[in-house]
Order: C-alpha cells, then structure tokens, then sequence
C-alpha cells in the first residue's frame, strides 16, 4: 500500500472510530464525528486526544459550510504536561473559509491553582473566547494548521488562551490572609502563637525579664 493511500483511523470524543481517507494528498469526505463523550484513562484523566476533531468531511465540503460541535467534558483532562482542567464545556463554531477553518467558542472550565499568599488549592473558574483560523493546507508561519488527516487538534489553542486568561493573582478567596511570616502557620485557620509585631532583637532580654515578672505575679495571685 503506498503512502499515498493510507487510512488513518481516529477515535474521536464519543468514541467510535472515525475515518478520514487520503488519496494523491486530498482530503475526501469522511464520517461525522459525534460530540464528545469522556473516556477516563488509567490516571484518571481524560485523554487530550478527546480534543482532536476529525475535520475532513468539512474541508470536503468547501468554503461556506458552517458546524457546530457541543463540548462537554465533565471530568478532569489533562491538556498539556503543564495544564490539567476540572471540566471542559461550551459550543465550538466551525466555518470553512478559503483559508482553511475558522474555529470560534466561549469554553468554560476550572482549574486548581495554588493561592499566591497562603499556597492552598485555589479554584479558578474561567471562561475562555476562542477565535482562531486553522490553515489548510499549511502554511509558512501559520500558528495552528490541518494536514492532509484532517486531523484538527484544540488542544494547542486551549492550553494557550487559558494561560493567558490566568489572573495576575492566584488566590483561594479574595480575603485570604496568608502564612505567618514567622511560624510559616496558615493564618486563614486561625491565629497563631506568633507575636502580633516582630521584637527588636535588643530588647529580646529585656521582653524576658518581662515575661518571667509576669510569670511571677500571676503564681503569687493564684496562691492568695
């Protein structure tokens, strides 16, 4: 079988296989896909490759065309090595330009960060505007395209405009109140034991003079 004739075979969100078939480097028209359904791997995460659409029935049909896939994620993805979801939900617009497709959604999701002042998980909710063109065929400099599989992949994009839609601050609520500088407690649990102003190490012997004379006072009250 020559190179030019080969049969990829994709397995797409709600999982049942998926054709897309490549003669002299045209893409012909390939089944629907389904909208996705989550499948959980052995790590408890649902695969990135969920995020993979099988495209090529569109890029058949020409320029004009328009679908609309519902994504519904309701279980942790991992995206990346370095982003990991709650959930994944939202309407993804696919148009078929001249340039190849033009992908537009509003995806909400989750993600657990680490608060910046008291270092606890930190849930962050985020909705994310997606606007993007995938080249096809690609193109020099083109930042996401299609190849002759017809094989889109979101992840990419995903991974991107979450990152970029992080706030400044990461924090678990808006008043946290952090750690202690001095016992490294976390001061949202409570008080600690820590005095409320540092003492100048100075008068450190003179602070337990102090506290010896109180010590003293109160032995002598309790004994009258």
């Amino acid at each position: 079988m020559s190179i030019d004739s080969l049969v990829h075979i994709f397995y797409n969100a709600q999982y049942r296989p998926v054709f897309t078939a490549r003669f002299s480097g045209k893409v012909r028209r390939a089944q629907r896909p389904e909208s996705p359904k989550a499948i959980v791997n052995d790590n408890q995460y649902i695969p990135k490759k969920v995020l993979r659409l099988n495209v090529g029935y569109l890029l058949a049909e020409g320029p004009g065309r328009n679908r609309v896939n519902e994504l519904d994620i309701p279980s942790t993805i991992r995206v990346a090595e370095d982003l990991t979801l709650d959930f994944l939900r939202g309407t993804v617009a696919m148009s078929r330009t001249s340039r190849g497709i033009l992908v537009q959604a509003t995806l909400e999701t989750r993600l657990l960060a680490e608060c910046d002042r008291c270092l606890a998980d930190a849930p962050v909710p985020l909705a994310i505007p997606i606007e993007e063109m995938y080249v096809y065929p690609p193109e020099p400099g083109a930042e996401f395209s299609i190849d002759d599989s017809g094989i889109m992949d979101l992840a990419p994009l995903i991974r991107e405009e979450v990152l970029l839609a992080l706030p400044k601050h990461l924090l678990c609520e808006p008043e946290c109140k952090g750690l202690c500088k001095e016992c490294g407690a976390n001061l949202n649990d409570g008080p600690c034991e820590c005095d409320a102003e540092p003492i100048d190490p100075r008068f450190a012997a003179l602070k337990a003079f102090r506290d010896q004379l109180n010590s003293q006072e109160t032995h002598a009250q309790r004994k009258n």
